[in-house]
């Protein structure tokens, strides 16, 4: 039997303190990978030293200026000749059969152009089990903190978090790669949004399961993230829409933004961001033009999640067929986290003694 090939690409920045776990995990895969590539993001740590002394196996690019995760990983699929690629962020660990899951979806399946596993946290909840997107360009984890055994099925998504994603090289390079204007944040609803547009699949395979232990180098940058997260934002709608919901919908995101600004923290930083498109419309109306070329599903045709869900409203009509179970009874649910029963009775003792967990517990002997 011949297996795809396929390179795992890694995007680092400081993380000489969590790199070691996640290249421990990758070489326990029991999936014949070809290389693994570190694209370094101009690192002012020594993540670079701990890569080369510790793992002499791993491919390092230095970069000379820090341009973000998206450029990165555009340096990689350029670099590559590999017929899957799979994006690691530093701070997944995953598990030995997560790779072979996810290459035995995309190949049992057509059309599928990026797939993508369960995420778990380290208290075994989930972190996404892949991403639902509004016409507002809003993108969610799909069961955040929720029970593990929920989102058992596999489904076409709106998008897979870039976290941990399996792509098809020469298909992503056909309908274009991430986005390099948007440094971080978006970048992977943008990437799969554009993939849905262009006709090919983005699936969800439960079965393929990893940790996510959340860098806490995003909560030191907070500001940068509202400034990118409502300026790639904006750039996605105007690229990706079709004419008829762009209309509808720019104008309710807009209104959403000025009472955005108005009434909570980062003013600065979200003005700017508005300002920003408007300064590079002329590029982001051009990207719209090849997109658009591109397209053979209508806006009604894609899996937009409902609108309910920016209001906290359960995502119940987009995940009908799921069977939900209480996080702490185990008994079937309609909707939430818990039943009727359990609302309130988790004690602080009980989550403070809550079991962690890490990727080896799931390796399959």
């Amino acid at each position: 039997m011949k297996y795809p090939s396929v390179d795992i690409i890694i995007c680092t920045y400081n993380n000489e303190g969590i790199i070691s776990e996640c290249l421990k995990r990758i070489r326990n895969l029991n999936y014949p990978f070809r290389e693994c590539i570190v694209v370094d993001d101009y690192s002012n740590d020594n993540t670079v030293k701990v890569i080369k002394e510790d793992f002499p196996w791993v491919k390092t690019i230095e970069k000379k200026v820090q341009t973000g995760p998206s450029e990165s990983r555009n340096i990689a699929i350029n670099k590559s000749n590999a017929d899957l690629l799979l994006f690691l962020d530093s701070d997944i660990q995953v598990t030995n059969n997560f790779l072979s899951k996810l290459v035995k979806s995309t190949n049992q399946f057509e059309n599928v152009a990026i797939s993508g596993g369960k995420l778990l946290l380290s208290d075994g909840s989930i972190d996404a089990a892949g991403g639902g997107l509004t016409k507002l360009g809003i993108g969610f984890d799909v069961g955040h903190k929720g029970n593990r055994q929920n989102y058992s099925q596999g489904k076409d998504m709106m998008y897979i978090p870039s976290a941990a994603m399996l792509v098809n090289r020469k298909l992503i390079q056909e309908i274009g790669s991430f986005d390099d204007t948007y440094f971080y944040g978006h970048e992977d609803t943008d990437l799969c949004w554009r993939v849905n547009i262009a006709g090919f699949r983005v699936y969800y395979e439960p079965s393929a399961i990893a940790f996510h232990y959340k860098n806490k180098t995003i909560s030191k940058m907070i500001k940068n993230v509202h400034y990118y997260g409502t300026r790639n934002r904006i750039r996605s709608l105007i690229k990706n829409h079709q004419l008829n919901t762009l209309f509808k919908y720019l104008p309710i995101y807009m209104m959403f933004s000025f009472f955005d600004i108005l009434f909570r923290s980062y003013k600065k930083e979200k003005v700017s961001a508005w300002w920003w498109n408007m300064m590079n419309l002329r590029d982001t109306l051009q990207k719209r033009k090849g997109i658009q070329a591109l397209r053979v599903f209508s806006d009604f045709e894609l899996p937009f999640s409902s609108m309910g869900h920016l209001f906290k409203v359960s995502w119940r009509d987009n995940m009908a067929k799921e069977k939900l179970y209480c996080d702490r009874c185990g008994k079937r649910i309609k909707i939430g986290k818990h039943c009727n029963s359990c609302i309130g009775l988790l004690s602080k003792q009980k989550r403070d003694s809550k079991q962690l967990y890490d990727a080896a517990q799931y390796d399959t002997k």
